[in-house]
């Protein structure tokens, strides 16, 4: 997992690998909790090349969406493959940050 400072103050790009899973399911979750410490308003996360992602994974960028949001910013989540997808629309009636499949567009939704 990689993170990124864009150019939108207080905003991150974090890149995911191949997968979220119980092994490292706890650097991503702290990834983002010491994003959200430190006064981050938009996160965007890549998820390309991502294989697997951990239902607690999930749970985490809902939990944080609804942080940023009250900050008056986003989580957008892109590069989803179908499997990604898949998980995501699983939680459907909870999933309310925005998806797009490119990460330009998502740059363009933060800025």
């Amino acid at each position: 997992m990689e993170k990124y400072d864009l150019k939108k103050e207080n905003s991150t790009l974090i890149v995911v690998g191949d997968e979220i899973n119980r092994h490292n399911y706890s650097d991503f979750e702290d990834t983002i909790n010491n994003l959200l410490q430190n006064g981050c308003v938009n996160i965007v996360i890549s998820f390309k090349g991502l294989k697997y992602i951990l239902s607690d994974a999930i749970k985490l960028l809902v939990s944080t969406h609804k942080v940023l949001e009250s900050r008056g910013g986003d989580l957008v989540v892109t590069d989803l493959n179908k499997y990604t997808s898949w998980a995501l629309d699983t939680f459907e009636d909870t999933v309310n940050f925005k998806i797009t499949d490119k990460i330009n567009r998502a740059m363009e939704i933060i800025e």
